[in-house]
């Protein structure tokens, strides 16, 4: 039995993530290992953070050659997993995928213990980074409205827009994506007209692998994200829902938006100076479509590699996943409409 850690060139790893000291911190949506093993057994050991609400536990979602296995719930603060087991030797593709956001739940891989060959999987040649709030963390989409609250059980990346459409594109995805996350204002209830920057706003999560996870044993501050370790051919912007919790319509908050969302572009173009940027929104809200389409289109006078795409709105019919987001059917419509797009364009 061989006892690996992190850091070496068998273990494949994905999405933004940490390693230090051997050790690999899955921090985002849809961070990942993967690797290809002949032999009989594999093992993860695993620390996690216990939150008093059993609720907001983390959850991993394992595959085997490309197929759902079954979720790991990761409800005990360090624990063996078994990752596979056969009585006789054989080829088969390990994957572990995070499906709890950032906030929630996190994810410390500590070690692998294989029995028998490890080697790295390889790379795919497309790459495409999301950068998005829950809508891109699957908030809900396993839940239903009205029946279920939210919890990290009813939260899957793999079932949202984004993930489908790197799969269906044979692409590696990186998702930087965080519930009720914006760029003036998180989520805020009606009866609140002040804008909410509590914690870190989009501008600000964008420059780390990890910035919700620190105080966690072992990931003690924030860790700067190295942009040189994924360098995306597209990336897909979806943000303003929850800006537009604040913005209401009242023009002078529209183009404090419109500001931001403007100099944010101008970052990802900074480190990401050759990618096409495709700004997508509209699925639960369209408040702001206009001035994001109106923004890009003065950036494209010097910028021909920018794009808007507006998104249908989801409908009823279609259902609703857990407080009022998409469910698994409308993320299927906003992935093919994007896939659609991209291999147009």
């Amino acid at each position: 039995m061989e006892n690996l850690t992190f850091g070496n060139d068998r273990i494949k790893t994905g999405g933004r993530h940490v390693i230090r000291d051997g050790v690999l911190y899955l921090t985002f949506s849809g961070s990942s290992l993967e690797f290809d093993l002949e032999g009989t057994k594999a093992s993860a050991r695993i620390r996690t953070d216990l939150w008093e609400d059993p609720a907001l536990c983390g959850y991993l979602a394992l595959f085997h050659d490309g197929v759902f296995v079954k979720k790991i719930k990761l409800d005990k603060e360090t624990a063996d997993y078994d990752l596979f087991y056969s009585e006789t030797p054989r080829k088969v593709r390990i994957r572990l995928v995070r499906l709890s956001e950032t906030n929630f739940g996190k994810a410390a891989v500590l070690s692998l213990s294989c029995d028998g060959t490890v080697t790295r999987v390889p790379d795919r040649k497309r790459k495409i980074e999301f950068i998005g709030d829950s809508i891109t963390c699957g908030y809900g989409v396993e839940g239903v409205c009205g029946t279920d609250n939210f919890s990290t059980s009813t939260e899957n990346p793999l079932k949202a827009y984004a993930m489908l459409t790197a799969e269906a594109l044979k692409a590696e995805a990186t998702l930087v994506s965080w519930s009720g996350n914006g760029l003036i204002s998180h989520y805020i209830p009606p009866e609140v007209d002040t804008p909410d920057a509590s914690f870190p706003l989009m501008q600000d999560v964008y420059r780390y692998a990890d910035v919700a996870g620190f105080g966690f044993e072992g990931l003690d501050s924030p860790e700067e994200y190295d942009f040189s370790d994924f360098t995306p051919d597209t990336v897909v912007i979806n943000l303003g829902t929850n800006d537009q919790s604040y913005t209401r319509g009242h023009e002078d908050r529209v183009r404090a938006f419109g500001d931001a969302f403007e100099d944010f572009i101008k970052v990802i173009r900074e480190k990401r100076p050759n990618a096409r940027i495709i700004a997508v929104f509209g699925v639960m809200g369209q408040d702001l479509c206009d001035e994001e389409e109106r923004r890009i289109n003065k950036l494209s006078s010097t910028d021909k590699n920018l794009a808007f795409l507006k998104l249908d709105m989801q409908k009823d019919e279609d259902g609703l996943g857990v407080d009022f987001h998409p469910s698994a059917a409308t993320h299927k419509k906003v992935a093919e409409k994007l896939i659609s797009y991209i291999k147009r364009t």
